[in-house]
């Protein structure tokens, strides 16, 4: 007790520093929401309103197959995504349940902690749940969407290796959302994408591409044909949603390569002269 108190009042004394002042901060903060979120655990009824057995959609297959969607991505309407949007428009306008839209039983990805703890990557709130409410892992919202799903869509790895390693990942894997999208749809749209601190787009749409091929080895192979109500596999929305990124990384890699290949003109040069040049001249 005494070299606790000592302790303490060492640390209370160094709190005139600006450094230790912060980390006393940081510290205190955490305490709070370590707190914070045991009321959340402790208070979290939305299990009670969300379903917990959701139709799953049937997988249907491309009537129209090869098709090239790079060439008529124009003429494509992605008649879901715009209702979606308009939907989600409308009711952040009116904040109001209409019938059809908010069931009493169906809560919104938005409004439920767990897929909000997901789409954000807080681990805490979800191992939380997760751990507490060993059922939650299994719950839909009203768009048939999982908590996987939407991991995937916010594209946060570590909520993604979390769920891999618990035991409802092959039921999660294989949900198939009221839009008929699978989580490869997820992975390949970027609906919910977020630019990275990355170095250029090049490099960005290397990461687009690595996390659709990693969602990609652990879907049943008959996934990466099923069509969502656009009528698109995951590989046209890939193609559809990724054609600018695909144009704007040609274009920085151009650039970059002139870059480099000036430097390295000016570099050679410079070696030139000096293997050249005459010992002790001027």
């Amino acid at each position: 007790m005494v070299l606790s108190r000592i302790n303490y009042a060492f640390w209370k004394r160094a709190k005139g520093y600006l450094c230790i002042q912060n980390v006393w901060d940081k510290k205190r903060s955490h305490k709070f929401a370590d707190r914070l979120l045991e009321l959340l655990l402790d208070s979290e009824g939305s299990r009670k309103r969300c379903p917990f057995v959701f139709p799953n959609e049937k997988i249907m297959f491309s009537e129209e197959f090869p098709s090239n969607v790079t060439e008529k991505k124009d003429q494509i309407k992605l008649k879901d995504r715009v209702m979606k949007e308009e939907a989600v428009k409308d009711l952040l306008r009116d904040k109001k349940t209409e019938e059809g839209w908010l069931g009493d039983n169906i809560l919104p990805m938005w409004e439920t902690p767990l897929f909000l703890g997901a789409a954000s990557g807080i681990m805490e709130v979800v191992k939380g749940i997760i751990e507490r409410y060993p059922e939650a892992v299994s719950y839909v919202n009203r768009d048939g969407l999982n908590v996987l799903h939407v991991a995937v869509k916010h594209r946060k790895s570590k909520v993604y290796e979390y769920l891999e390693k618990g035991p409802a990942f092959e039921s999660l894997k294989q949900r198939i959302s009221t839009d008929k999208r699978t989580i490869l749809h997820h992975a390949a749209s970027m609906e919910y994408y977020r630019e990275e601190a990355l170095a250029g787009v090049a490099y960005q749409l290397q990461r687009e591409l690595q996390w659709y091929h990693q969602i990609r080895e652990i879907v049943p192979k008959q996934y990466l044909m099923h069509v969502d109500k656009d009528g698109l596999t995951p590989g046209d929305l890939l193609d559809i949603d990724h054609a600018d990124m695909h144009d704007q990384a040609k274009i920085w890699m151009k650039e970059t390569s002139q870059s480099c290949s000036t430097v390295a003109v000016l570099i050679a040069g410079v070696v030139f002269a000096a293997a050249y040049a005459i010992p002790g001249g001027t």
